[in-house]
Parts: C-alpha cells; sequence; structure tokens
C-alpha cells in the first residue's frame, strides 16, 4: 500500500437539483452508475441543506455563508464586499485557482446571465476583490474565471491551477430538460461527466496527486435530502474504489473533519461553518479555510425568495 502523499491539484465539479435517490441507479446515468460510483469513494449520507434557491448555496461551497441572500439575483443585486472566502484566502497563500464555466467567453469578466450561463452557478464574481467591484473589464477576473472550452488545453499543458472550480452549463448539470439536446437532463449532464471527468482524469495534473470532488448542489425540493458527492484521488493511503464515505453533515454548510482515507497535508483549523468544498479543498492544498460571516456591500440582503417560496435555482 503506497503512503500518503500530498495531494497538489483539486477539481471540483458542481451539479444541480438530483438527489441522490434520483440518480442511484437510474437508467439515464449509465456512465456515473457503472463507471464513476466502482472507481472511487462516494458519500451516501451527505445531505442538501434543504435551503433553495442554487445562488445561496453556491456562496456557501465558497465563503461559508449565504451572506442572507435568498434569490438567484446576478452581481448587480449581491455584490460581497469581504475578503474572507477561500480563493481570497488561496490567493493569500500563494496556491493558484482558476474557475472554469461553460458558456462564457473570456472576453470579459461574466457577472451577467446570458444564454445557458447562470452567474448564479459562479460564486465568485459575487466578490468585489475578485471581479474588482463588479467590474466587467476586471482583469483579475478575467485571468481567473475562464472558458470550460479551455480546460482541455491546460490540462495538456499541465498549465492548470491547483484548485479548479467546473461548472457545466444549465443544460449539462442535470438543471434544464427544456432547450438541450434532450429532454432527460439526467442523461444530459451524465454524458457530460462520461466527456470530461475521464479527460481530467487523463492528465498529469490528476496522475501526480490530483483529487477529483463531484457533488450535486441539491435536489428539486425543499427539504434536505442526500445527495451524491463522489471522491477521487489518484493514489491514495488506501482503496477508495467503491466504498461509500461516512460524511453525514449538509452539503454546501458544515463538513467532516477529515476525508476518510485520503491523506491530507495540514489540521483544517476552518470555522464551524466552513462549507465541504472550502474545508476539504483547503486541507488538500496545504492551507486553512477560514470562513464565516461578514459584511457584503448594498443593498442589504434581499428578504424576497425565502426558503418556503423560492424556486430551485
Amino acid at each position: 500500500m503506497p503512503g500518503p502523499r500530498t495531494i497538489k491539484t483539486v477539481f471540483v465539479v458542481v451539479m444541480e437539483n438530483k438527489t441522490w435517490a434520483e440518480v442511484q441507479g437510474s437508467a439515464s446515468a449509465p456512465y456515473l452508475n457503472s463507471t464513476l460510483l466502482p472507481a472511487a469513494s462516494f458519500a451516501t449520507q451527505y445531505s442538501n441543506s434543504g435551503l433553495h434557491p442554487s445562488e445561496p448555496n453556491y456562496l456557501w461551497l465558497e465563503g461559508g455563508t449565504d451572506y442572507g441572500i435568498r434569490d438567484d439575483d446576478d452581481p448587480a443585486s449581491h455584490h460581497l464586499a469581504n475578503r474572507d472566502h477561500l480563493v481570497s484566502l488561496l490567493t493569500q497563500a500563494g496556491i493558484s485557482w482558476k474557475t472554469y464555466q461553460e458558456g462564457i467567453d473570456g472576453t470579459d469578466c461574466p457577472i451577467t446571465s446570458r444564454g445557458l450561463y447562470a452567474a448564479k452557478h459562479n460564486p465568485f464574481v459575487f466578490f468585489d476583490d475578485v471581479t474588482d467591484g463588479i467590474n466587467p473589464r476586471s482583469t483579475t477576473c478575467i485571468a481567473h474565471v475562464r472558458p470550460l472550452t479551455e480546460l482541455d488545453a491546460d490540462l495538456a499543458s499541465g498549465s492548470v491551477a491547483r484548485y479548479n472550480f467546473i461548472t457545466p452549463d444549465l443544460c449539462n448539470d442535470m438543471h434544464n430538460s427544456s432547450g438541450c439536446s434532450s429532454a432527460d437532463s439526467i442523461a444530459n449532464g451524465d454524458r457530460w461527466l462520461a466527456d470530461w471527468i475521464p479527460r481530467i482524469r487523463q492528465s498529469s495534473a490528476y496522475l501526480d496527486g490530483g483529487a477529483i470532488f463531484v457533488t450535486w448542489e441539491g435536489g428539486r425540493i425543499f427539504e434536505r435530502h442526500p445527495v451524491l458527492t463522489w471522491l477521487d484521488v489518484a493514489h491514495p493511503a488506501g482503496d477508495l474504489r467503491g466504498r461509500p464515505a461516512a460524511l453525514r453533515r449538509s452539503a454546501g454548510h458544515r463538513s467532516q473533519r477529515s476525508v476518510p482515507d485520503v491523506p491530507l497535508t495540514s489540521p483544517a483549523r476552518g470555522r464551524a461553518g466552513c462549507p465541504a468544498a472550502a474545508r476539504w479543498s483547503a486541507r488538500c492544498l496545504g492551507t486553512t479555510a477560514r470562513c464565516g460571516r461578514s459584511r457584503r456591500s448594498a443593498p442589504a440582503a434581499s428578504a424576497r425568495g425565502r426558503a418556503g417560496g423560492s424556486r430551485p435555482g
């Protein structure tokens, strides 16, 4: 059995609006069920928060709080002044990061939803230190928020960042069923995973100390239900293949202090409210996730779309 190894590169892929019960054994998801699940470890009791719509959950993933936001409005309505979020902390620690967003062209900072690209699924563009104050010409944003079409070349050249957050478009993340290649949203997402996950797994960034997380932001209903989280680590200390992992906290909210069988480089000293992606990714990359509620810019948190009245994102 190989000894512990430092995880050098993390890939996080976020899918949408499907519970574990909806994808487990689904005939629409042959790649997920026949290839991904047997290949690595996955969580069977990792619950969504019951919080809808999407935007607050994505902000939890990056910032460890929803900042009081309860709708899916673009950053013009909700841009955040705090710097206490994951990629800001990674930058301060000298750790590179990038997000690959399907449906953008990379010529501007994508602070406005358009076509099948949804800003609500791109948490980074809500933070002023990423967008230089919701500036569509922000050089910081343009450098870090890139089209998914560039991921292939970056994988091939070995130039991916150490932390990579990947968002499929509204058809390929299992969100939409209309206006897509088929009306079967699960099948659309499964084909996307079958296309992209092998590319990542064949890359040098993955093979030389990489970890891949695939998780679902939540289900389509306003209750707490288990959602699938899948984890694959190159050369872990122990065999992760086909093993359910004991992750039992809320997705996007509190996480376990460790990932079973995964060698991590430093203890996590994050606050109790740190999200799973932030806690796990920070630990894998050898830094600390300090997450918590911080001030956000005007306008004040919207009272619209409380959990009982919002539509799923």
